[in-house]
């Protein structure tokens, strides 16, 4: 990855997991692998999201909070999020081209 991509990568997975600590009852697991095409880091925590859009529309300069997955939508290639029963999954995704 090119200097500017692996600085894309670090701020995206500090948003996300700096976010997990703060709302996923203070702990998450982070796990990242690779394989031919992409560089992936999940993370899964104890928090819900209420929201099914969270991150997908632009927060407003008065809203308190709600960046860190806006941000991470707008440097990952692919963000996904899922909820599950044990809490809330995130995945992003990062080309290797």
């Amino acid at each position: 990855m090119s200097e500017t991509r692996t600085a894309d990568l670090v701020l995206a997975v500090n948003e996300i997991a700096s976010n997990s600590v703060a709302h996923g009852a203070g702990c998450g697991t982070l796990t990242l692998w690779a394989d031919r095409q992409s560089l992936i880091c999940d993370v899964h925590d104890e928090g819900h999201l209420a929201d099914p859009l969270a991150g997908r529309r632009r927060p407003e300069p008065h809203d308190a909070g709600g960046r860190w997955l806006w941000i991470a939508n707008q440097l990952c290639d692919l963000t996904q999020l899922r909820r599950t029963p044990t809490g809330t999954r995130i995945r992003l995704h990062f080309s290797l081209d």
